[in-house]
Order: C-alpha cells, then sequence, then structure tokens
C-alpha cells in the first residue's frame, strides 16, 4: 500500500483524505481494491468532463461563426440602408420635378387667360367708346 501511495504522491491524498490519529487510521485503511475504485472513478470523471469540453468547444465554435455572420448581415444592412436612402432622395427629386413643372404650367394657363381676359375687356370697352 505505501508502494502504492508513493508512486500517486500527495495527489492521491488530496483526494482520500487520510485520517489524522493512529485509531481512525486503523478503521480506514486504503487497500487496493479502495484505490481502484477510486482511480476509475476518476478516470470516467475525466473522460465525462474532457467530453462536455469538447461540447463546449463546439458550442464555441459555433456561436463564433453566428457572431460573424450576424457581423456581416449587418454590415450589409448598412450598405443597404445608405442605398435605400441616397435612392429614396433622388426618387423625391423625381417626384417634386413633375410637380414644378405642373405649377409652372397652370401659372402660364392663368396669365394667357388673364392676358386674354383684359384684352378682350379693352377691345370691348374701346370698341364702346368708339361708338359713341
Amino acid at each position: 500500500m505505501t508502494v502504492v501511495l508513493a508512486l500517486f504522491g500527495t495527489a492521491f491524498c488530496d483526494i482520500i483524505p487520510l485520517p489524522r490519529t493512529t485509531k481512525q487510521r486503523r478503521r480506514t485503511v486504503l487497500n487496493q481494491e479502495d484505490i481502484i475504485i477510486h482511480l476509475t472513478a476518476t478516470e470516467r470523471d475525466v473522460a465525462s468532463l474532457c467530453d462536455r469540453v469538447g461540447k463546449v468547444e463546439l458550442q464555441v465554435d459555433a456561436i463564433h461563426r453566428l457572431t460573424v455572420s450576424v457581423n456581416t448581415l449587418a454590415a450589409g444592412v448598412r450598405d443597404l440602408m445608405e442605398g435605400q436612402k441616397a435612392q429614396n432622395d433622388r426618387l423625391c427629386r423625381l417626384e417634386l420635378r413633375p410637380a414644378k413643372e405642373a405649377r409652372e404650367v397652370r401659372r402660364e394657363f392663368i396669365r394667357a387667360l388673364v392676358s386674354t381676359l383684359t384684352g378682350a375687356l379693352l377691345g370691348a370697352f374701346v370698341t364702346l367708346l368708339t361708338k359713341l
């Protein structure tokens, strides 16, 4: 037993605390089977932890890929929004151009109508004055 403890060193003693008094040592003597059982349990725990770490590494990798994808998507959306803003500005200018032209045409039409009516009234007034 001392050979086994000497092989494993103090790390094994940390896992299975040995009693301090001589009386307690007599009651809890570690035999080879107990050591094998504890080592087997420790190996199983280490294997389980390795599996869990592997799964966590896969999740971290997936999260990293997702983060890169989200950043790429955000950059694309930002570019799309800038393009949309520029297109919206051009569309507003194009929509305002016919409205300006329509206002100018209406103004010219009203000027022409007023000029025609004024001319007709002046002509009628001059005709009336010449007949008198």
